[in-house]
């Protein structure tokens, strides 16, 4: 069972690396859940184990009501927005399990960066016409 059915990732309007996001996978069931891969179908998304949370790199066993967490980040690149799918592959019913994961570059509007307010002035030496 997964925590989620889809991520989305949001980065600068100049790029860059996502926050973590997670992804918790549980057994629900009274047998070992046995992982034997995940991973995304874009590498732009980067999926790793949690650092204390009992996942690992796969394979991994995870007995009834375990749990353990997955990271995934974006790193954007020149790309203003990506697509990709998380897929965890057990011996569960219906694996492989999938995660939309979705990123987008955030417009500089977005960011409170507006056009400046200002006019330049030239001094009085340099007008023209008398002015």
């Amino acid at each position: 069972m997964l925590s989620t059915s889809s991520l989305s990732f949001s980065v600068p309007a100049t790029g860059g690396t996502s926050a973590a996001q997670t992804v918790t996978l549980s057994n629900s069931g009274n047998a070992a859940l046995n992982i034997s891969a995940y991973s995304s179908s874009n590498a732009a998304f980067s999926v790793s184990p949690g650092s204390s949370n009992g996942c690992a790199a796969a394979p991994l066993t995870l007995a009834p009501a375990a749990t353990c967490t997955l990271q995934v980040t974006w790193a954007s690149g020149n790309a203003e927005q990506a697509s990709g799918t998380l897929q965890i592959s057990s011996n569960a019913a219906g694996s492989p399990a999938a995660v939309t994961l979705n990123g987008q570059r955030e417009s500089a509007t977005n960011q409170g960066v507006a056009a400046a307010p200002w006019a330049v002035e030239r001094p009085a030496s340099t007008r023209c016409c008398g002015a």
